[in-house]
């Protein structure tokens, strides 16, 4: 495996509305991106990676330049890089949020060579944009100690726990690492499926 450190810019604003379905989450010290997972009748389901939270009891969402609320930490994966973070509606006005557009077929059909891009939230919500290519669909990490999504591009620092979406805009994963080589590691949609599942049955 690789030597990873974590990505705690292409600087292009992302067309159509990928940009509503990503977040940026400040915990303590910490900083990093999440994506818009999925809905309750009261609250919204944010998905990040776990060492984005500095301080799990000190979380504040942030879904545009001028509008956030503070977050919960719902589920906190024991054996993922996973964190499940719980809005509650009636804090966010004046913002359309939409949950990530999710088709199992087009997560189960990815191979290597696809075009994926990263939407993040470091330099304000939805306004990172990395693009590149699948290189391996589903491998295990040693350093990680998961199996993961592995990406032939760059990500930067604060893009963790950032959106990866194929090119017809469908949810892939989440952004966990990168390589000293400068390549990309993605927590896949199908972990987090798994994780979502145990954090509901708890």
């Amino acid at each position: 495996d690789e030597a990873f450190s974590y990505a705690s810019d292409h600087e292009e604003k992302e067309p159509g509305d990928l940009e509503t379905m990503v977040v940026e989450i400040i915990s303590g010290s910490g900083m990093g991106s999440g994506v818009v997972y999925g809905e309750t009748e009261n609250e919204w389901i944010i998905v990040t990676t776990g060492h984005v939270l500095d301080d799990p009891n000190r979380i504040y969402v942030r879904f545009s330049r001028e509008a956030g609320a503070e977050g919960h930490c719902d589920y906190l994966a024991t054996d993922s890089d996973l964190v499940f973070v719980t809005v509650k509606k009636e804090t966010v006005t004046n913002v359309a949020l939409k949950p990530v557009r999710i088709e199992k077929e087009a997560y189960d059909h990815l191979q290597s060579g696809d075009y994926v891009r990263i939407i993040a939230s470091y330099n304000g919500v939805g306004e990172d944009v990395a693009e590149g290519y699948v290189k391996d669909v589903w491998i295990y990490s040693q350093d990680l100690q998961e199996m993961v999504i592995w990406l032939d591009m760059e990500c930067f620092p604060g893009m963790s726990g950032g959106g990866v979406f194929d090119s017809g805009g469908n949810f892939l994963g989440v952004v966990c690492a990168i390589s000293d080589a400068g390549e990309t590691a993605v927590i896949p949609y199908l972990t987090i499926y798994a994780k979502d599942l145990e954090r509901e049955k708890r």
